[in-house]
């Protein structure tokens, strides 16, 4: 049965901004993405979160923040309403960029809009579904009837294509961003394998570029390098935290192997905030790799990311021990931030050096204006973190003290429930449980020394057996998550703060009083921006290492998929017009490309509407079998829309009122049912009229005639008598009447 499909562009509809797509397949809603821009606007995350608690699944597609970057703001702020599907190096390699973002920010200027832990929690939560590449897994609840399957998209480690089926008649695909050609790193995407999808989701953003050979852009790519480097100067190479650094970082490693080049001389580095824990994540994921990744492991033993010569950095401090002139890969590849940022500011004045862009930046960034700015003349604003003093440190000691008070009156509230209720272990008690020290009871005492007599104790406490809190397990690509409290001696009581009395722990005791004392003091600070003007006279250089299809590529994907619908999402106002123009030749049906804010229909059906039956005229309806699955009813009706309200956020449906009976208009009636001459035979027979066939007509007792017209209704033609009526009573009975 056909479904109502729809798709509202939340952000990504004929621009550049990133792409988020709420899918409705009849009640089963579906996120497609959830990115968000280097400017953080608050517009796109207020429009997902108008949806996001009535989502039935989100779908992601890369782990950078352009798919995944709202999703940290949006579960802090809205919870995680349903399932998130992705593949494990897409969460794994998210949660870095999301991370390395935050403390890019951090480490210059205020940011609040989340957190490290609500990186955390985006990433690291039960609600998150793992899949294989061409695994099939079935929905239920709303989606019942839906599969979904991640397919291989390129572009960056874990990237998707999504499949959805409904039923197995309606496919659907959702394809942006891919790459077909087959990098150092990835194998191609496998869009090409997919023929004739019921519905194609397609941006339209690389419509209009077109992209070199591979092999002429890495010679010039290295021409670049090592003219600078053997000039005397510094090269910058803005880029991502662990989606596309990881193409540019293999190939800068084994080109410094190359001794012809020479550039083993040099020094070569990668900095970010996240440097170290990325390449862990990289060299686990190698099976998500291309083939010749696989092969590579496979001879030498030796893991391929396992750099020889690229030097892993999380601070910017780290850099001045490397000698000069030096290569650094930095974040970001905007210049928004991060390191990147603050390089470009100390190295941009100096003609030696040069700066190299991986991707185009967006327009409105730092380094859309450095590369479209001809006087190279920059109005930069420039972040800085100094420590408070004065007044301002007075303030600030001021307020912790206050904040301390606070926590400490509310420490103390949550202290006398605990001894109130004295009837549910903590969460601390159960870990105390599985403590490897020694306790002197075997029962769950209540410890006199930590009651407060500030707060009336309500009833007298007993001792109680431990009953310990069901934890759900957690399993990794190596089975169940070890958990290092339960190797590790504990030399704190949990909740009291106060030493075990362990005869033998003297040693230990100090020792942890030494490490607590040497623990540096976190010094307060504040953020102060300058505008600066920074005249660039380094060489700049963009080269394309974005990972994407360019326009040709991508219109003969289109032409070899056929598409039965297409929906064009995220690319200029321009290249979109272009691509759907040259689509009209090969998609049969509707090409859409909706605008942001916008939703469309993209059903297979015309004439199919959704519609709300109140309960009033369900009760007054009488239905007709046709068969197990399908029921029809004729109904006398007006539909009625509801008022407006601006604070429902679900979709306002119409309904249906019964019409007044002195309003009901009379209509024909309809019969319904695929009469078949042969069958009636029988049924004539069975009632004891002889039936003959003879040149196409059913002669019936020689006095009624049936046959049926070119067009395919019935004639009835005979005598008026007995035999005439009790034939049209056996006709009437083989078809449903409304």
């Amino acid at each position: 049965m056909t479904s109502i499909i729809k798709v509202t562009c939340l952000s990504g509809g004929q621009d550049n901004s990133p792409p988020c797509y709420l899918l409705q397949v009849d009640q089963f809603k579906c996120l497609l993405d959830c990115g968000w821009d280097e400017k953080f606007s608050i517009s796109i995350v207020d429009e997902i979160g108008k949806h996001f608690k009535s989502l039935d699944a989100i779908l992601l597609n890369y782990p950078d923040p352009l798919h995944v970057g709202a999703l940290p703001y949006l579960i802090k702020h809205h919870g995680i309403p349903c399932p998130i599907y992705a593949t494990r190096p897409v969460t794994q390699m998210g949660q870095m960029f999301m991370t390395d973002l935050v403390l890019s920010k951090l480490n210059n200027q205020e940011f609040d809009l989340f957190t490290i832990d609500d990186v955390k929690k985006a990433f690291e939560n039960d609600r998150i579904v793992h899949l294989n590449f061409n695994q099939t897994f079935h929905l239920d609840g709303q989606g019942h009837g839906l599969s979904i399957t991640p397919l291989a998209a390129g572009h960056m480690v874990g990237g998707t294509i999504w499949k959805i089926v409904k039923d197995n008649e309606e496919d659907i695909v959702y394809a942006i961003d891919y790459n077909h050609k087959k990098e150092r790193h990835l194998n191609g995407c496998v869009l090409d394998t997919i023929t004739r999808p019921s519905l194609l989701i397609t941006d339209a953003y690389n419509a209009q570029n077109h992209q070199g050979r591979m092999k002429e852009r890495d010679q010039k790519f290295l021409s670049t390098i090592m003219e600078t480097l053997r000039g005397g100067g510094n090269i910058l190479i803005a880029c991502d935290t662990a989606g596309r650094v990881l193409e540019i970082a293999y190939m800068l490693d084994h080109i410094w192997r190359n001794k012809d080049t020479g550039l083993s001389a040099y020094s070569l580095a990668l900095v970010n905030n996240v440097a170290t824990r990325m390449i862990d994540i990289t060299m686990s994921t190698i099976e998500w790799m291309s083939d010749n990744i696989l092969r590579e492991f496979e001879t030498s033993r030796d893991n391929p990311f396992k750099f020889k010569h690229l030097q892993l950095k999380q601070q910017l401090s780290d850099l001045e021990h490397l000698p000069q002139p030096i290569t650094v890969l930095a974040t970001q590849p905007d210049l928004e931030s991060g390191f990147a940022k603050d390089l470009f500011a100390i190295w941009s004045s100096d003609p030696k050096n040069a700066i190299i862009f991986t991707q185009r930046p967006s327009v409105g960034t730092l380094g859309y204006q450095v590369l479209n700015t001809p006087s190279r003349m920059i109005q930069a604003e420039i972040w800085q973190r100094i420590e408070l003093f004065g007044d301002e440190l007075e303030e600030y000691k001021k307020k912790m003290e206050e904040k301390r008070q606070l926590e400490l009156i509310e420490s103390q509230k949550a202290l006398a429930i605990n001894d109130n209720d004295s009837d549910t272990d903590s969460l601390e008690e159960v870990r105390e449980g599985k403590s490897l020290v020694p306790s002197k009871h075997d029962l769950m005492m209540n410890d006199e020394h930590e009651r407060t007599v500030f707060f009336k104790q309500a009833r007298k406490t007993y001792p109680m057996f431990p009953a310990p809190i069901e934890r759900k397990l957690r399993f990794d690509d190596y089975g169940e998550e070890i958990d290092p409290q339960d190797y590790v001696l504990t030399h704190k009581m949990h909740g009291s703060n106060r030493l075990l009395e362990v005869e033998d722990n003297k040693e230990n005791q100090s020792q942890e009083n030494e490490s607590e004392e040497q623990e540096p003091e976190v010094k307060p600070t504040k953020c102060v921006s300058i505008v600066a003007t920074l005249h660039v006279q380094a060489r700049l250089h963009l080269f394309d290492f974005e990972g994407r299809s360019d326009g040709e590529s991508v219109k003969n994907l289109v032409s070899q998929v056929r598409p039965r619908r297409l929906i064009l999402v995220r690319g200029s106002e321009e290249s979109t017009k272009y691509m759907a123009e040259y689509c009209r030749a090969y998609v049969d049906d509707k090409i859409l490309h909706p605008a942001t804010g916008e939703t469309v229909d993209a059903t297979t059906e015309n004439h199919i509407y959704q519609i709300k039956l109140k309960d009033s005229l369900l009760s007054s309806v009488q239905f007709h079998a046709i068969n197990n699955d399908v029921e029809l009813a004729w109904v006398d009706a007006k539909t009625h829309m509801p008022a407006e309200d601006d604070e429902v956020v679900s979709e306002k449906l119409p309904h249906l009122e019964a019409l007044e009976p002195e309003h009901v208009p009379l209509h024909n009636s309809l019969f319904i049912n695929e009469l078949q001459l042969s069958k009636f035979k029988k049924d004539l027979i069975d009632n004891g009229i002889q039936a003959e066939f003879s040149d196409g007509v059913l002669y019936c007792n020689n006095k009624v005639s049936v046959r049926r017209r070119e067009s395919g209704r019935i004639h009835l033609e005979g005598t008026l008598c007995d035999d005439y009526f009790k034939v049209r009573d056996i006709l009437y009975g083989s078809y449903i009447v409304i």
